[in-house]
């Protein structure tokens, strides 16, 4: 068997434009699409609302860099942790979670090739 079946390998990521990549976090979401892993939201701290989060990152998984999803225009999601989110075709779908101050149960849709969100 090759060596790197059924191995983990710690990746030394880059990020494009001489950004950050994301800061650490919890209870946010991934959801992959071809060859990229979409990150939203999570928090920082451990209570309701403590240091919530409503960014979108993309992990491109051949060049090992991350890069920050800006301008994304439509109904954007409120700051959100605890959500789930789903990749369908070119689209992410977010659902519900606990926002800044108390739960959700609202669905977001991203078309991630025309960078708009909307809301359900």
């Amino acid at each position: 068997m090759p060596s790197s079946f059924r191995s983990w390998a710690l990746l030394h990521c880059q990020v494009t434009a001489g950004g950050l990549p994301p800061v650490p976090r919890v209870a946010h979401t991934a959801a992959a699409v071809g060859t990229s892993i979409y990150i939203f939201g999570g928090r920082t701290g451990m209570e309701m609302g403590d240091g919530a989060m409503d960014d979108l990152w993309v992990f491109d998984t051949v060049t090992d860099a991350w890069s920050q999803v800006l301008g994304a225009t439509g109904d954007l999601p409120a700051k959100r942790s605890f959500h789930t989110m789903v990749a369908l075709g070119q689209k992410l779908y977010v659902f519900g979670g606990c926002g800044v101050v108390d739960r959700l149960s609202d669905m977001y849709e991203f078309d991630i090739q025309v960078g708009s969100g909307l809301a359900d």
